[in-house]
């Protein structure tokens, strides 16, 4: 039974049973403990809370002093934290030098990029970061591409750890420089007997294999349940999509979080600095920025405005770098989740909110643990 259902029999019940605003609570509707029962989901591993804004007791309650994973939802209490502590104005930097001599257009030595964990750049920011970079002259980088990661300390993190799906969106891992929020596009386009299958910007270094078989069918509904990416050999770049096709569904994108951070922003990079006619000649490396005055500090847009993206389609990645900012932010670079843990429990103390019961991993939900 979906939660949807349990959902419109818990609203059923609580019509059923006639209540109204009063002194006393009453425990869980009949239909709604049948529901959940039918579903599997043990009394205990559920609470409810129904009061009126303006009561001064409960409609209704169940289990309310228990602590349970509140999955997405968590996500109202780091954007409750991030709001209280940097404010609503704040802004994420992308800091840009140009680690050498410009001369017509042509960068002699390295481009370095420092970030501080910017959820924002979709590809349409980065076309404007790289606009930005071009009107100060830089067309043409002979030399490598820096990135200064070091905003961020982060342990390893297993992309398939909460439900064995590495490459789904929703698992990317944070960075301290992320692009279009980690994702990689896939076309997929039926061609004679086969499915080609081709990057919406280039991957240079990685091999693509379909192994797809295409059928017949017409069918399109669930098409991507079907198909299956790997990278059989670690040692070597090839994804290699196996599964079926209906050739019914036609040419489709398919979007998934291939590589780490630093990987997919360069890929990014690159390609969009490629289609715009520039040129980079030089490989791509971690490295620390000067301590010079940046060539482009690129801002994010409003905090504000972030939030609504994050919020309204519940934006893992962009959630767990907000987490980190607020410990860089209050606690000092580099970010660490406990920096972070400790950020969000302050700013719930100052707002009056305990948090003893608090549990927090990654404050975006995506977590068995958390509380």
């Amino acid at each position: 039974m979906t939660s949807c259902r349990i959902a419109s029999r818990f609203l059923a019940g609580l019509l059923l049973a006639g209540l109204a605003v009063s002194a006393h609570a009453a425990g869980l509707p009949a239909v709604f403990t049948a529901a959940l029962k039918q579903a599997g989901i043990p009394l205990d591993h559920v609470a409810v809370v129904v009061q009126p804004l303006d009561a001064a007791a409960p409609l209704l309650h169940h289990n309310a002093e228990a602590a349970l994973n509140p999955a997405s939802v968590m996500k109202l209490v780091t954007s409750f934290a991030a709001l209280n502590q940097l404010g609503p104005g704040y802004v994420w930097t992308t800091d840009v030098w140009a680690n050498g001599t410009v001369a017509d257009g042509v960068l002699h030595g390295d481009l370095v990029i420092k970030g501080h964990g910017d959820p924002t750049l979709t590809l349409e920011r980065m076309w404007l970061l790289q606009r930005e970079l071009r009107a100060r002259g830089v067309r043409h980088i002979r030399g490598n591409l820096v990135l200064d990661l070091s905003h961020f300390d982060l342990p390893a993190i297993d992309p398939s750890a909460f439900d064995g799906e590495p490459f789904a969106l929703y698992n990317a891992v944070p960075g301290a420089l992320v692009a279009n929020f980690n994702a990689t596009t896939l076309r997929l386009k039926p061609d004679g007997d086969a499915v080609r299958i081709v990057p919406d910007i280039a991957l240079p270094g990685v091999t693509l294999t379909s192994r797809l078989v295409l059928t017949e069918g017409a069918e399109c509904n669930g098409w991507r349940s079907g198909l299956t990416p790997a990278f059989p050999d670690p040692e070597r770049r090839e994804l290699v999509v196996s599964g079926r096709y209906a050739r019914g569904c036609g040419e489709q994108a398919w979007s998934l979080s291939l590589f780490g951070p630093a990987a997919s922003f360069d890929f990014i990079f690159r390609g969009l600095w490629g289609e715009s006619g520039g040129t980079l000649t030089g490989a791509t490396v971690a490295g620390r920025a000067p301590q010079s005055e940046p060539l482009l500090t690129f801002s994010s847009v409003p905090l504000t405005e972030a939030l609504v993206r994050l919020n309204k389609h519940s934006n893992n990645l962009m959630t767990r770098n907000l987490f980190l900012t607020l410990g860089a932010e209050k606690e000092g670079a580099p970010a660490t989740p406990e920096k972070g843990a400790q950020a969000v429990r302050d700013a719930l103390a100052q707002r009056g909110v305990p948090t003893h019961k608090l549990v927090l991993e990654n404050d975006a939900g995506l977590s068995r643990i958390e509380r």
